[in-house]
């Protein structure tokens, strides 16, 4: 309780370098939400407990956190034009399980909350103003696979496919990426599914709308799978490994984002590092690079508009950025926070 209802919320405020306008992000761990622009002051702003996701739409932001024991919620924020956080409302989650991924639907009328442990996905309804109506539908997942982990299902994952009335989620326990039909009154209904090899893990997802690509990284086994959309389903490509060859080790991977440049990035948590992989217009990939992520267990990231990414290491209790040029990462900066686990950007 100390460390969830007591948690710091700090703002990390730089000014921005190279950008034609501000550029904020937005972490979540163990001490709340920092607040990054493109500098180094720091101040204390305020406290939350623990948050375990973020996802923005305008100038709202939420954030998944505990707020209790066995007692979960999602808070909303207004982004104010300095990029500061206004606490507007907060939907308590029902049951006993949180959220560890938020994604909002490409109207805005939904949020959605996967639900590692819960073995479910939430569908919140979102009024005009973007605060909380009510919750609209819950989909329960069944499911199990080879692994040890893979007892029952894990929903990791679910955000709408992009110029579709899709979502699809990322079900790391039944080795499933589970497709849902975009519904006015219950927000999603079910629609099928596409098996990804046994014991791979899914855990998230990343799109290319304009190739009709999907790529989800696998967190057991380390790989990342491509998929055509076709017909409102998922056809497998390929299959790309993330770890250099002859490396032997306890590793899983964990976020996939595409980069300004058109390649894949993924963190292999464990062994490290990061993963950069080409594709082509079909889905087929290769491994162009993997660096060492400077700190450990490297969780997120995302990219600013002049292409530097900005990585959360978890257990290295950091975010760093780097310098993205061809084939050349160089960090150039370390922020302190305290177990981070997601970053977002907001305008």
């Amino acid at each position: 309780m100390k460390r969830g209802v007591a948690a710091l919320f700090g703002v990390l405020l730089l000014l921005t370098a190279g950008c034609a306008s501000s550029e904020h992000f937005y972490v979540g761990g163990a001490e709340g939400i920092h607040r990054v622009s493109s500098g180094l002051r720091q101040e204390k702003s305020a406290r939350e407990g623990n948050v375990s996701a973020l996802a923005v739409s305008g100038r709202n932001l939420y954030a998944a956190r505990t707020a209790g024991k066995g007692a979960f919620e999602v808070v909303l924020y207004a982004v104010k034009e300095d990029g500061a956080l206004e606490r507007k409302g907060a939907f308590p989650i029902p049951g006993r399980f949180g959220y560890c991924y938020l994604a909002l639907s490409a109207d805005g009328k939904f949020l959605y909350g996967s639900s590692y442990s819960g073995a479910f996905v939430d569908v919140i309804g979102l009024k005009q103003d973007g605060s909380f109506e009510k919750l609209r539908n819950r989909l329960v997942c069944e499911g199990s696979s080879v692994h040890k982990r893979q007892k029952k299902s894990h929903p990791h994952f679910c955000a709408p496919l992009p110029g579709t009335e899709l979502a699809l989620a990322a079900d790391l326990g039944s080795d499933l990426i589970r497709i849902f039909r975009r519904d006015d009154e219950k927000g999603l209904i079910p629609a099928g599914t596409v098996p990804v090899p046994p014991g791979s893990g899914p855990r998230h997802l990343c799109f290319v709308p304009e190739k009709q690509l999907v790529f989800a990284v696998n967190e057991l086994n380390n790989t990342v799978c491509s998929f055509k959309v076709r017909h409102d389903t998922l056809v497998p490509v390929a299959v790309c490994g993330l770890l250099p060859q002859g490396w032997h080790g306890v590793s899983y991977a964990g976020a996939i984002k595409l980069s300004p440049g058109g390649r894949i990035f993924a963190t292999n948590r464990g062994h490290d590092s990061i993963a950069v992989v080409s594709f082509d217009a079909e889905g087929r990939m290769k491994l162009e690079a993997c660096f060492g992520a400077g700190g450990a267990y490297p969780s997120d990231l995302v990219f600013d508009k002049a292409g530097r990414m900005l990585l959360v290491n978890m257990k290295g209790n950091e975010l760093s950025v780097w310098e993205v040029q061809g084939n050349a990462y160089s960090r150039t900066a370390v922020l302190p926070v305290k177990r981070p686990g997601s970053i977002v950007s907001a305008p």
